[in-house]
């Protein structure tokens, strides 16, 4: 773990008593200072006083340093010139060699050849320089003094060394009246509005592992606002729906069983209900997440993912009803399995039914040859038929390389695409009489965006 600290320096970095310096050099520039300082440092280097890195020094502790940075201004422009600080910067390099005992190839001067009043290079500057010494170095962990310097130097480096160094960088600020310094976030929370941005983007789009991800990495932008239990709330909602999404019951079970209480509880209420949606996961809970899943691939224009979830919806509406009339389903190993993918062999015999091959269109043969009178088996088979459009967009796509639109989706089924959800809600709360309040991930999305505040 290499530690490295980053400081710019200004003119109040390096003092010297006044009454050591010459009469004629008391009006002098900075550097014409620093250089009488420089030349007579055997004689009065005892006397100068290190003011804002001392603190920090001392702060982090020395032996835990393993680079430092030093930047100086440098400017072409000889107007400018009188007020540089590069000088000092070597200035500087020189005393924390000789009085800490840094490693001399470790402690890095370098020069700031632009305007150090225009925030604008002076970021462009800070990003380049930063880029080339984080590969260079490769810090674990990276301070950033930014008391020195100009106020656009300050800024400059807080800004570009936290986006470079993201969670790595810790930026401090030294104040005259205290030996300790003082941990900043503007950086930080400058650049988490974007990134708070992106991360609600990805919940418009439901794209919840991209979501997960952005969390992840850019964990601290968003945590400075927020307390920890806040922040381990929306790290488990997002977790949970990224599994959830892919109906992954035991992994979205598992990112918030231990959320509850969290926040002082604020947020229990709708735990519950997100993990009573799938414990037990009955064949009902499990059809309505597929219809979760149908509705915001629409409505996030995945269309080819709508008609797989509308043909995975079908099929399964016309098992669960199969399962109402205790068809007896078996797995490959000839046991009893609702999720079976076959139709026991002697029931059929029985039923003098012939072979049923699962699928959508195997189980509207069966349930027309079993009951068809029986008004589940009506419904759901008319269910079936008004889809079969979808169904055949469906499998005509999957079966060729051409696309599909929400025109073509609402043409085949002439209806809208709310029209289109409407009827497929309607249909499952008459099918399982049950009511389908509103859509899980509208609900993580709306709290994980207030979280996000």
């Amino acid at each position: 773990m290499s530690r490295l600290l980053i400081c710019n320096i200004g003119n109040r970095d390096i003092l010297l008593p006044m009454e050591l310096l010459p009469v004629e050099l008391h009006k002098a520039s900075h550097r014409d200072k620093i250089k009488y300082i420089r030349t007579n440092k055997p004689k009065i280097g005892s006397s100068l006083q290190i003011t804002m890195i001392k603190k920090v020094i001392d702060y982090l502790e020395s032996d835990s340093i393993d680079w430092i940075l030093l930047f100086g201004t440098q400017q072409a422009n000889p107007n400018y010139q009188p007020t540089d600080t590069f000088e000092a910067a070597e200035l500087m390099r020189e005393l924390l060699i000789e009085r800490w005992n840094f490693r001399p190839e470790r402690v890095l001067a370098h020069a700031v050849p632009v305007n150090p009043t225009r925030q604008n290079e002076l970021i462009r500057f800070y990003e380049a320089q930063l880029t080339q010494y984080d590969s260079q170095i490769q810090p674990s962990q990276v301070f950033l003094e930014v008391t020195g310097g100009t106020p656009a130097m300050s800024n400059a480096l807080q800004l570009a060394g936290t986006e470079m160094f993201q969670a790595r960088a810790i930026a401090l600020y030294v104040t005259p009246d205290s030996m300790l310094p003082e941990r900043l976030s503007i950086g930080r929370r400058i650049l988490g509005g974007p990134l708070r941005k992106l991360i609600q983007a990805n919940l418009t789009t439901f794209q919840y592992h991209a979501a997960l991800d952005s969390w992840h990495l850019y964990r601290p932008y968003f945590t400075d606002l927020q307390s920890e239990s806040s922040a381990k709330i929306i790290e488990g909602m997002l977790a949970h729906a990224a599994a959830r999404v892919n109906l992954d019951v035991p992994r979205a079970i598992l990112a918030i069983r231990d959320l509850v209480g969290l926040a002082d509880g604020l947020y229990d209420v709708m735990i519950h209900e997100l993990y009573n949606a799938l414990t037990p996961l009955s064949h009902e809970n499990a059809l309505a997440e597929v219809l979760a899943l149908a509705e915001i691939r629409l409505q996030s224009n995945n269309y080819a993912d709508f008609l797989t979830q509308l043909v995975r919806y079908v099929e399964n509406s016309l098992r669960l009803v199969c399962l109402y009339l205790n068809v007896p389903f078996i797995n490959w190993q000839g046991k009893a399995d609702p999720h079976g993918a076959r139709v026991d062999d002697n029931w059929l015999k029985q039923q003098r039914i012939g072979t049923i091959k699962i699928g959508q269109s195997g189980l509207q043969r069966l349930l027309s040859m079993y009951a068809p009178n029986d008004p589940q088996v009506q419904l759901v088979l008319k269910f079936a038929k008004t889809c079969q459009p979808l169904i055949e967009l469906r499998n005509e796509i999957t079966h060729s390389l051409g696309g599909v639109s929400q025109t073509q989706i609402e043409q085949a089924f002439g209806d809208s695409a709310s029209g289109i959800l409407s009827y497929i809600h309607h249909n499952y709360q008459q099918l399982t009489q049950r009511s389908l309040n509103h859509n899980p991930y509208h609900t993580i999305n709306q709290w994980i965006n207030q979280l996000l505040q």
